[in-house]
């Protein structure tokens, strides 16, 4: 137990950067981040639109083919535990 509290005390006095950058994080900056978050698309290029769209069709047809796969390979799951004749 001991030894835990000087290895911790070590560490906070040889990265005193470390915990004062912690610090500087304040609610107005949440605030910009924030807005800068929301304008983000605005500043999108060409490219960044296309990902957005590829994204968008891969999980559109993720969704059409979601309920035909799952009933396909849950077909005849109620034979799972029955014995099957070896011919």
């Amino acid at each position: 137990m001991r030894n835990k509290i000087a290895i911790t005390l070590f560490l906070l006095c040889i990265c005193p950067q470390f915990l004062r950058a912690q610090n500087n994080y304040d609610f107005p900056q949440f605030g910009r981040e924030t807005g800068l978050f929301i304008t983000q698309p605005l500043r999108w290029d060409g490219d960044d639109w296309l990902k957005l769209g590829a994204v968008g069709l891969a999980t559109g047809l993720a969704t059409l083919f979601d309920q035909p796969t799952r009933t396909w390979t849950q077909n005849d799951g109620g034979h799972y535990y029955k014995s099957v004749p070896i011919e």
